[in-house]
Parts: C-alpha cells; structure tokens; sequence
C-alpha cells in the first residue's frame, strides 16, 4: 500500500514538473469551456431553426382520420 501511494505521489510530482506550473493548466479548462458554450448555442439556434418546420410539417400529415 506505501508503495503504490509513493508511486501515485511522485507520478503526480512529475507530472506537474512536465506540464508547466499550475497557472497554466486553468486556460485548456477556460478553452473547453468556451468550445461547450460555442457547441451549446449552435445546438440551440439550429434547435430554434428546425423546431417550427419540424412543427408544421407534422401538422400536415394527413392521418384519413376526420374529427
């Protein structure tokens, strides 16, 4: 058990040693986020662009059935 924690701790040593200080490592947080909100309003643009011709065209289906 020491052994594995020793290896898990200097693996998370090296690990900050080879990536940069810790500042750096909020900006790819900050660039996902920001690609998430990109996806997130095109979704809901193309979402409100599609919904009223999805609306209208099956509202203009002819079932046979006459109320």
């Amino acid at each position: 058990m020491r052994q594995a924690l020793r290896r898990t701790f200097t693996a998370l040593v090296l690990g900050r040693r080879r990536h940069g200080s810790a500042a750096d490592r909020g900006s790819t947080t900050t660039e996902y986020v920001l690609m998430l909100v990109v996806a997130i309003g095109i979704a809901t643009a193309v979402g409100g662009i599609l919904t009223p011709r999805i609306i209208e065209s099956a509202q203009s289906v002819d079932l046979g059935v006459t109320p």
